[in-house]
């Protein structure tokens, strides 16, 4: 399960067993949970019209107690889902890559995808550099990570040195490489 920020293009995914209404209910619950920590707030879902996954009573109680509006997408337009359709498939592009590189076996495919979206946050998006907003906001950070850490936050520190919201990658490897712990000598 995919879910996209549409400001910052921020994408979360949950591997889940099934797409059962319980399952996915708790999903979007950790979502709102993880939001909800870092001091947003959700103010509309939308997604595609789906009967068995959304569009139920158990998945709108979650919404209503969370304070978020729903809208699903019209009968038949699937064009208007276009956003979350065209990032399933580049997550899913990046994941089978990783997977037909490091020839991986397919139970691997839940860390594949986690690894696909996490890298794909830290890479530039155009989107997000072009974007002028109706105010003439431009967005002054290239990934969605750092539009995320940096809403609302200052971009200068006190002493008027330039704060960086980039993330780390000294910690990056090969998918698939073979991991081992570095125990230094004492």
């Amino acid at each position: 399960m995919l879910f996209i920020d549409d400001y910052t293009c921020y994408t979360s995914v949950w591997v889940l067993p099934d797409m059962k209404t319980k399952t996915c209910s708790s999903a979007y619950k950790s979502l709102q949970g993880r939001v909800d920590s870092m001091g947003y707030e959700v103010k509309q879902f939308q997604c595609d019209n789906g009967r068995e996954v959304y569009d139920n009573k158990i998945f709108r109680r979650v919404l209503t107690a969370c304070g978020t509006t729903y809208e699903p997408c019209p009968r038949f337009t699937h064009h208007k889902n276009g956003v979350a359709k065209l990032m399933i498939q580049t997550i899913t592009g990046k994941a089978r890559s990783m997977m037909i590189d490091s020839h991986e076996p397919l139970f691997s495919w839940g860390e594949a995808v986690n690894t696909a979206v996490y890298l794909h946050q830290q890479t530039p998006n155009e989107g997000l550099t072009k974007r002028d907003d109706h105010d003439s906001y431009q967005a002054r950070y290239p990934t969605p990570y750092e539009m995320l850490q940096a809403f609302d936050k200052p971009s200068h520190d006190s002493d008027g040195s330039e704060i960086s919201y980039t993330a780390p990658f000294h910690h990056l490897r090969q998918f698939g490489c073979y991991p081992c712990r570095h125990i230094p000598e004492p």
